[in-house]
Formats: structure tokens, sequence, C-alpha cells
């Protein structure tokens, strides 16, 4: 018996290490703004930038924010009254509104596309990831943080497909461990 639980203790430290060293650094910090005024008043980005910042911002999250068959699906993953329809096309869907926009880096200089990603809120309002599913973590100095290869894995060079409709299939599939590839902490 007691061996049994020595063993049963070791499993679960060991686990806990494994998921610990799962979890990605921050190693790009930036501020999240929900308006072009926001953005204005802040000291972290020149008044003129945040007009193309914002309308950036928004043509990425029409074109890479998560799509759902249902409202229903879509506020089950990010709350109630986090999501909107779009009707049209070949199939109405339905997508979380971005919580604001994440500017990172240096923008003298900067392509404005790899300086700024929509972030979008979990149900349970404590986690946030951006486009591709990276995870954005709050920093404490009323700066919010990721990858820097979250910030940069959207290419608008690119033409790109539009996100794939999630049904109830396809979300309880991806569900467990490595669901999503960061979280925030609490």
């Amino acid at each position: 018996m007691k061996r049994s639980r020595s063993v049963t203790l070791l499993t679960m430290a060991s686990a806990t290490f494994a998921l610990a060293a799962c979890e990605e650094q921050v190693d790009t910090e930036g501020e999240l703004y929900k308006s072009e005024a926001e953005c204005s008043a802040s000291e972290f980005v020149p008044e003129a930038d945040c007009a193309p910042l914002l309308t950036e911002g928004t043509r990425i999250h029409k074109a890479t924010a998560p799509r759902y068959n249902t409202m229903n699906l879509c506020e089950a993953e990010h709350g109630r009254s986090e999501c909107v329809p779009h009707p049209g096309g070949p199939q109405t869907y339905y997508s979380p509104s971005p919580l604001g926009y994440l500017v990172t880096g240096a923008i003298a200089g900067g392509v404005v596309s790899d300086l700024v990603r929509p972030v979008y809120r979990e149900r349970d309002s404590r986690r946030y990831y951006t486009t591709g599913g990276g995870f954005v973590r709050y920093m404490d100095n009323g700066r919010y943080g990721t990858t820097r290869s979250t910030i940069q894995s959207y290419n608008p060079t690119i033409t790109q497909a539009p996100p794939r409709i999630q049904t109830r299939t396809t979300i309880a599939s991806r569900s467990g461990f490595g669901s999503r590839s960061g979280s925030l902490g609490s």
C-alpha cells in the first residue's frame, strides 16, 4: 500500500513539472487598446500611428477571427454577449468581438501588420489569446505580453483562407491537453 502511494505522488509531481515546462514565456510586451481614443491617450504609441494600427487590427480580425456555426457554440467558447453574426456568403457564421487590439514592439519603422493583433477572451474571462491561438498574458504593469512568434505568425502578403467554421464536433475533438497553444495565468 505504501509503495503505490509513493508512486502516485511521484507521478503527480512529474506531471506538474511537465505541464509547467509546456507554458510559453512572454518575450514581447505591448498595450491593449479598445478604441482609437484610448490609443491616442497613451504614451506607448504616437498619436498619428493609432488609426493605421487599429484599422489593420480590424482587417486582421475580419480575416482570421474564430468562426462558429451557431451563436450558442460561439458564446459557449467566449462568453455571453461576446459574439456577433456574420450573415451572407455561402453560410452565416458567428465570431467573437475582439476585446481590443494588442499593439507591440517598436512602432517607428515597423511593418504595421507585425505590430498589432486582435485579442479574444475565453469564456472564463481570465484567459486571452490572439490570432492563431497564441496566448496573451496581463503583465501587472498595465501592459500585456505574448511571444514574438505569435505576433509574426500572420503574414498579410500571403492570401489566407478564412478560418474554418467550427461545429460542436470540431470543438469537442480539440478539448483536453494541448487544446490551445497557450493560456493566461490567473
